[in-house]
């Protein structure tokens, strides 16, 4: 995984690098993809509090907030996932901010329209946000937090080395939270020590 800059996608667009996606900010031409999944009952059963967007101002309003979001703070916001080869959005995935029993974390998102399922490409990119998250973030850990009947999801943490902690309320639903320690690496692979901020963000 590198990060690099597409000159399609401006000069200010972080572009996050996997083997058959790119991850970058999200644009309003992508709308009407990304409301094929943000629509569809199968993709959002497990998202929040299973609300599919099917409203057309309703969709036109949460693409301006998640575009508005990726571009002002692409390192902690939902990024579109874009299929290498077919430059379509299929999904998105993300580090953002979150609130765990009181305490800040940052979170591991993820989603993938329906017909991508089942082919690795979850596990692809969350590695690749884990990857940027080590090289470039200083954090201490990650965490990630799935629906308990979600086992498609849970299967995908679990190959990225994320062990489930406990089960919590999010959103007032039973989610079972996981954990992922981060280590800071230099470019050549080797570990870097962690900042004071980032291990007082693995003590909570």
């Amino acid at each position: 995984m590198i990060d690099a800059h597409d000159p399609s996608l401006g000069p200010d667009e972080m572009l996050i690098d996997t083997p058959r996606t790119l991850l970058r900010p999200f644009r309003m031409l992508d709308a009407d993809e990304a409301f094929a999944f943000y629509g569809d009952p199968r993709v959002m059963r497990y998202i929040g509090r299973g609300n599919a967007q099917i409203d057309l101002a309703q969709k036109h309003e949460a693409m301006i907030r998640r575009m508005r979001m990726s571009h002002a703070n692409p390192d902690r916001s939902v990024l579109a996932i874009e299929e290498r080869n077919s430059r379509k959005v299929i999904g998105h995935a993300g580090l953002i901010e979150t609130a765990i029993d009181g305490a800040s974390e940052v979170e591991l998102v993820y989603l993938l329209r329906a017909d991508m399922w089942d082919r690795g490409l979850a596990t692809e990119v969350a590695k690749g946000l884990i990857k940027h998250a080590r090289k470039h973030q200083g954090l201490g850990r990650l965490v990630a937090i799935t629906h308990v009947e979600n086992k498609r999801s849970q299967r995908v943490l679990e190959k990225c080395d994320f062990v489930r902690t406990k089960r919590i309320l999010h959103f007032d639903v039973a989610m079972d939270l996981f954990t992922l320690p981060i280590t800071a690496t230099r470019d050549n692979g080797e570990s870097l020590p962690l900042t004071t901020e980032s291990m007082n963000s693995a003590d909570n």
